[in-house]
């Protein structure tokens, strides 16, 4: 038996609760990486072009408009939750914002680092450049550490770095939410007030699928039914999928880019009566955009509802470090 197989043996005979925790955050990675090549491409027809009759995960060639990377890597989302389990790892599993906080600054601000180094390609302004994006947040973040604001998280910042970087700590957390000590987390990379109660509001979520809620929507919906903003979201996802709308339509209404409510909304759009963990990182791929992002929320809530039997072994072996992973997933969620 490979290594891989052995720790998939492994997560799937522990108990149901921390099993679903680790598939939620190797769903995510893994639904991350499977839209690498097709990321950030806002012209729906074209992403129907390329792929034609074909799955779209793992795709052969690079058509993100931005930057390159080969198959198996993931995106600056991901391993922003990647770096976070690590850190997490090597703290006998706690949480501790300093530390954090001064990983990502050695491991996406070094002059040497592969995101600093793709980052100075930049200034020519020709696209795609060859290696990992760093996003802006992450780049304000930075500034505001070594200027000494704290939380360094940027005033403005409204993308899902907050839920990815929180996420290991999310699903350890998984069953019961501690929002005050999330809140310190997400304040690492967001301090906008709108942004901290959408990744409260996904936190949730993601637990009702690690808890195995019947309907973890509704349930959602009730856990924040004094917050107007977030149930008329949630609701109108939900009267869309009733219309009969296509996911694709669906997702350009409510928003094909990175920041919120958009990426929130488009990413309930394939979580919603999803048939299979594959079926709906695949939808997410095919209404193009920033599907890398909707694809952690989609991917760690799906892991979680469909298990880690439920996540193509096929896809996980394409994912770089994956055993590594998914050991120190044990070491932290188990």
């Amino acid at each position: 038996m490979s290594r891989l197989s052995s720790l998939v043996s492994n997560v799937s005979s522990m108990n149901i609760q921390t099993s679903r925790k680790i598939s939620a955050f190797i769903g995510a990675i893994v639904g991350d990486a499977a839209c690498l090549q097709l990321d950030w491409i806002y012209d729906q027809s074209k992403v129907a072009n390329i792929v034609k009759d074909k799955d779209p995960e793992f795709w052969p060639e690079s058509h993100c408009p931005f930057f390159t990377l080969p198959n198996g890597k993931v995106s600056c989302y991901a391993d922003e939750a990647v770096q976070s389990l690590n850190v997490m790892a090597a703290n006998d599993g706690k949480f501790d914002s300093q530390k954090l906080i001064q990983h990502f600054v050695h491991y996406f601000g070094d002059p040497e680092s592969p995101y600093q180094v793709a980052k100075a390609k930049r200034v020519d302004k020709k696209y795609p450049i060859a290696g990992p994006w760093i996003q802006g947040t992450v780049i304000k973040m930075m500034d505001r550490y070594k200027d000494g604001f704290w939380p360094p998280g940027p005033e403005k910042a409204n993308e899902h770095d907050g839920l990815t970087t929180a996420l290991a700590l999310i699903i350890q957390q998984a069953p019961d939410i501690d929002m005050k000590q999330l809140k310190v987390c997400f304040n690492l990379m967001t301090t906008c007030p709108d942004s901290i109660k959408h990744h409260e509001t996904e936190a949730f979520l993601i637990h009702e699928f690690i808890k195995g809620a019947e309907n973890p929507i509704e349930a959602t919906k009730e856990q924040f039914k004094k917050d107007e903003n977030i149930i008329k979201e949630i609701n109108a996802v939900l009267d869309g999928k009733k219309s009969g709308k296509s996911a694709q339509e669906l997702v350009k209404t409510f928003g094909m880019a990175c920041p919120m409510p958009g990426s929130f909304q488009s990413s309930l759009v394939s979580i919603i009566d999803a048939k299979s963990y594959a079926a709906a990182i695949r939808e997410s791929i095919l209404c193009g955009g920033d599907c890398c992002s909707r694809s952690n929320l989609i991917g760690a809530c799906l892991g979680a509802k469909f298990g880690i039997q439920g996540i193509p072994m096929e896809w996980m072996s394409k994912v770089d470090g994956i055993e590594d992973i998914l050991e120190n997933c044990i070491k932290v969620l188990a």
